[in-house]
């Protein structure tokens, strides 16, 4: 998102006092005395970017142009960086569509972790965030659990998410390699295809913040309580879980593509052992018919004194039938006609 992509950012903010229930109708000439309460929890969500947004972001809470430029720009990988007083994040929330052509999409969302406050910016709508804040607002996290642990709250429902992803792809692979043995067609292999870039995709996203919720549960930082730095070492895990996970789909798509070429290879051999089988049944009948339909004595030529033209016509499909009837019983002593490997000829 460049600053320029929206003049008019949606913002809000919640404040949570040491004492009393959640505001969330704060007007904005008030946010800097929430501000300044530092015994309170401030979260200000902004969705979209624009002048507006970095005006709020360098005026209101006075973070460094560097930070503020990769928060309004989208397309990071996630990671963390710290400054003098707060911590900026970036963490990729994904969804999945599998109606048409499977593809995974990936919304950035930035948060600046300060001492009392919580800053969140993204392109657009954001279920993890508008879950996270709806819970806030309804319980009234007390500040003592600090802004550090909505951030915590936040990464558990993006990494929510990616589980979600993982279960419906999942169950795609699972309809795909059931498609192989009715309908192996050329829509199957293409949605293999579709379902590796999504997994490529979930990897290029996973891998990363795992390392970013590593440095979080691990590292010293300021802005997280040492006794909040159990649940990011939570979420850790999950991810750890989730690469383990994407890595095991992304084998079994490779093998439902082996699988896929190895089907479609047996059904074309069954077609060419049944082309093959005619071809051969009918050689012989072309042989005689083509024997004796030579003009071998010239226009003249006639049967034999005391030879019935119905027996000749006897004789020859009576040896046609017998050469056909004979090199099927033949193939079918050899196990050529069964579906398992034929045997080796002999001699």
């Amino acid at each position: 998102m460049s600053p320029d992509t929206q003049s008019n950012p949606v913002t809000r903010l919640l404040y949570i006092p040491k004492e009393g229930p959640a505001q969330q109708d704060v007007k904005r000439e008030e946010w800097a005395a929430a501000l300044a309460d530092s015994e309170a929890v401030v979260w200000l969500d902004i969705t979209g970017g624009g002048q507006e947004a970095d005006a709020i972001l360098s005026g209101l809470f006075a973070f460094h142009p560097l930070a503020i430029a990769d928060a309004l720009q989208q397309q990071h990988v996630p990671r963390v960086d710290e400054w003098d007083d707060y911590v900026y994040c970036v963490i990729g929330e994904l969804s999945l569509d599998v109606g048409g052509e499977i593809s995974v999409r990936h919304d950035e969302l930035d948060m600046f972790l300060g001492p009392n406050y919580l800053v969140t910016l993204h392109d657009g709508p954001s279920s993890a965030v508008d879950h996270v804040w709806e819970s806030a607002s309804r319980h009234g996290r007390r500040p003592q659990h600090g802004p550090d642990h909505l951030m915590y709250e936040l990464m558990t429902s993006v990494t929510s998410g990616y589980m979600t992803i993982m279960d419906d792809l999942d169950a795609e692979i699972d309809r795909c390699q059931d498609s192989i043995f009715e309908d192996p067609s050329k829509a199957v292999l293409n949605r293999f295809f579709d379902l590796k870039r999504a997994l490529l995709e979930m990897r290029r996203i996973l891998t990363p913040t795992r390392e970013l919720l590593n440095r979080l549960a691990r590292d010293e930082y300021s802005q997280i309580d040492q006794a909040d730095r159990i649940y990011f070492r939570d979420v850790y895990d999950h991810l750890v879980r989730l690469v383990d996970i994407n890595e095991s789909l992304r084998d079994l798509v490779t093998g439902a593509m082996d699988m896929y070429l190895s089907v479609v290879s047996n059904r074309l051999n069954e077609i060419m052992k049944v082309l093959t089988i005619w071809t051969v049944l009918f050689m012989p009948l072309t042989f005689i018919t083509g024997f004796f339909g030579m003009n071998f004595f010239g226009a003249s030529y006639e049967v034999p004194t005391g030879f019935p033209r119905v027996a000749l016509f006897v004789v020859s499909l009576a040896l046609m039938l017998g050469s056909a009837a004979g090199f099927f019983w033949w193939m079918k002593r050899r196990g050529w006609l069964d579906g398992g490997i034929p045997e080796k000829p002999k001699g």
